[in-house]
């Protein structure tokens, strides 16, 4: 009867995106350089120069982009300083910041995201949302 909608990320089934071919940035680390990957990208930490991903790429929340990012799809949590090209979809969470331009067919930009350049989708209007979910913490131990 009622369908329940899932967040973005849970839309991708493990088998295509989260694989063993993950490429991870973690927090506290800087890479410099062009970080180009066949499966998906996570940053949590700072990315200076392009990403180019076959895959989902997801800017987590701290994780700073400098340069262009392309890929399948793209979950913004974070700041990215440079375009965004995706060829399915891309969400933008509301404490995301992007400084460049956004393209792609299937955009969903949350209220209270900070996109300082032109959206445009391709396929459909952009989706502007308000976030009804709490971010995932980790409980202390």
């Amino acid at each position: 009867m009622f369908r329940r909608r899932r967040r973005f990320a849970d839309r991708f089934e493990s088998r295509r995106f989260w694989t063993d071919e993950l490429s991870y940035v973690g927090p506290g680390l800087t890479l410099e350089g062009s970080l180009r990957s066949s499966g998906p990208v996570a940053v949590a930490g700072k990315v200076q120069g392009e990403i180019v991903s076959a895959g989902l790429v997801r800017i987590l929340p701290g994780g700073l982009v400098c340069g262009p990012v392309e890929g399948l799809a793209a979950l913004v949590e974070g700041r990215v300083e440079g375009s965004v090209t995706i060829h399915e979809a891309a969400e933008v969470a509301a404490n995301a910041q992007i400084i460049g331009n956004l393209e792609g067919p299937s955009l969903a930009i949350a209220e209270g995201a900070y996109i300082a350049g032109r959206v445009d989708a391709t396929a459909h209007h952009p989706v502007i949302f308000r976030e009804r979910r709490l971010p995932r913490t980790r409980s202390p131990r």
